[in-house]
């Protein structure tokens, strides 16, 4: 009687069966091969011709390309071994037909572990995690775990992985097999400790996470990287020029702050080389078909702006709008009365019969009129000294001096405070007629405002740097004998003094200053103007106008002229 019942479907074995099998399997094909030692020993004894013959007939035997003839045709020395050469390659063939027919058998679950595996691992990724990890090894922060835990060998990692998903979805030319899942599961499992261990996965998966949605904007995502490696290799340039200028300007040793090794490895990744053209990753084979994961793409950029936001604010590239009104309100939020009372004041004593002409009180009044809190900060004491120092030129007076205070540790070659000297007199005798009090005070002001000159300096930011290099670029005017002088015994020098008589001038003789050279006086009037603080701003200018306006009406009432001026102060051109 026929059976007309359709067949019941047979279930798969799970997946622990057929590993167990397999396992078998592979160990009683260990022990065949025990079994025949004894005749491979005596194969190898056989000369080297008929040993390859022989090899050549088993591996044909193997594939099932031999006939009766092709086994009669064997020389009549190597026929006894013919059976034991048959029976051997027949185990062999049928441990291998078994084990093949359980490797197809366990694909279908080794493609389920696959896939959830891919899915749960790549759901997980945090890619902000992987650029803070390796910009905490870059700043000292963190050790790095082995040589080779570098970001271009998990950008690396992370790639392969991407590449498994776009292969995930089809985009395959040869067919997957037991040893692909094989081999991208061990991955998966490896990848996944180490990215645990270094922080690098979330807790749960991300809830718009699909393989799919990653490869939909391939175009737009490679414009986000273009558009972050230019900004990362604009900030490089600037930064690289910064450490130039920073030690021109600067009194650091320090230079670590003009370096930002992440925003280099960066530069790497996103361009896909490395200096001299090399290849960033080791293994990069379809990264044009397939290109970086979106979301790694945008957590560079993520990161690219909050690295750049960082330089930006500590003045290390240029500086934004936005950058620049919060160093606006940060200025403004100084507290005036505290930063200026901290500045000691000592060596302000005077002789019996004689008077000061001016008093710590009255230098405090006017440094919080004229000085920007920042030029002030960390400025411990301003000292007076009646004993002048040896200076570099014994054909040269020494009048003050500002001298840089040096951290430890880890402010090692970082200037943490200041102090400044005048060595300029302080006091007359009694008695003294005004005018000469004047000009000596005249004198030790010029001097002070010097030495607050290279304070500032100290603190100049990369465009105000820049801005300067320009301005004395285009006009090379030696607006004093001691600029000249700088200049000649070092240009760097030349430089930093050309600033601070600058900033000096502008204080005590501004319109001096514009008529000696009006781009050294604009460049001085947005500096000083950019860092006063608000509540300084009003008398400051009120201030600035009436010197200018003084000084060009005594001008006019002893029929100066603008040429007359610079004719008579820039003297020292012509020697």
């Amino acid at each position: 009687m026929q059976n007309n019942s359709p067949e019941t479907p047979t279930q798969p074995r799970p997946k622990n069966l057929i590993f167990d099998e397999l396992e078998k399997v592979k160990k009683d094909a260990e022990k065949q091969i025990q079994d025949f030692e004894p005749f491979m020993a005596q194969m190898d004894t056989l000369p080297e011709p008929e040993k390859e013959l022989l090899n050549s007939y088993g591996q044909n035997l193997f594939e099932g390309n031999v006939s009766d003839t092709q086994t009669n045709d064997l020389p009549t020395n190597l026929a006894p071994l013919i059976p034991e050469i048959k029976k051997y390659v027949m185990a062999v063939k049928a441990s291998d037909d078994r084990q093949k027919a359980l490797e197809i058998e366990v694909l279908p679950h080794m493609k389920l572990e696959f896939e959830e595996k891919l899915d749960n691992v790549s759901a997980r990724i945090n890619f902000d995690a992987v650029f803070d990890y390796y910009q905490e090894i870059d700043l000292g922060k963190r050790e790095r775990n082995s040589n080779t835990d570098l970001l271009a060998n998990t950008t690396t990692e992370l790639f392969l992985l991407r590449e498994y998903q776009y292969q995930s979805l089809g985009n395959l030319d040869t067919p997957v097999d037991f040893y692909y899942y094989l081999r991208a599961i061990a991955f998966l499992n490896n990848s996944q400790n180490l990215w645990n261990e270094k922080g690098f996965l979330l807790d749960s998966p991300k809830e718009n996470y699909s393989r799919e949605s990653g490869f939909q904007k391939l175009a737009e995502t490679k414009s986000t990287q273009k558009e972050t490696l230019e900004n990362v290799e604009k900030a490089i340039e600037q930064l690289d020029e910064y450490g130039y200028l920073l030690n021109t300007y600067h009194f650091s040793y320090n230079s670590r702050e003009a370096k930002d090794y992440s925003l280099e490895g960066l530069s790497f990744f996103l361009k896909q080389k490395y200096p001299k053209g090399s290849d960033y990753m080791y293994y990069k084979k379809g990264y044009e078909n397939i290109g970086y994961d979106p979301e790694m793409v945008a957590a560079a950029k993520r990161f690219t702006d909050k690295v750049l936001a960082t330089h930006k604010q500590e003045g290390h590239i240029s500086r934004d709008a936005t950058t620049l009104q919060e160093e606006r309100m940060r200025i403004d939020s100084v507290d005036l009365t505290k930063t200026f009372e901290s500045i000691a004041f000592d060596g302000f004593d005077t002789l019996p019969n004689e008077v000061l002409i001016i008093t710590p009180d009255e230098l405090r009044t006017l440094i919080s009129k004229n000085i920007p809190p920042d030029f002030a900060k960390d400025l411990q004491r301003i000292g007076h000294k009646k004993e002048k120092p040896q200076g570099d030129n014994p054909d040269f007076e020494t009048v003050g001096r500002f001298f840089p205070i040096y951290g430890e540790d880890d402010n090692w070659g970082t200037v943490v405070a200041s102090e400044i000297e005048v060595y300029r007199d302080i006091s007359i005798p009694a008695g003294t007629p005004d005018m000469a009090a004047r000009y000596l005070k005249k004198d030790f002001l010029s001097t002070t405002w010097h030495e607050f000159g290279h304070n500032a300096h100290h603190r100049l930011d990369y465009d105000e740097m820049k801005g300067w290099e320009t301005v004395i670029a285009e006009d090379k005017t030696a607006v004093t004998w001691y600029v000249k002088h700088a200049r000649e015994d070092d240009k760097d020098r030349g430089k930093r003094e050309d600033f601070s008589v600058s900033a000096d001038l502008f204080l005590s003789s501004p319109a001096l200053l514009s008529v000696l050279s009006l781009s050294r006086y604009q460049y001085m009037y947005e500096f000083f103007d950019k860092h006063l603080h608000k509540d300084q701003k009003i008398e400051f200018r009120k201030n600035l106008v009436n010197k200018m306006v003084d000084s060009r009406m005594l001008w006019q009432n002893m029929g100066y002229t603008e040429e007359y001026i610079k004719k008579i102060y820039l003297e020292h051109e012509n020697n």
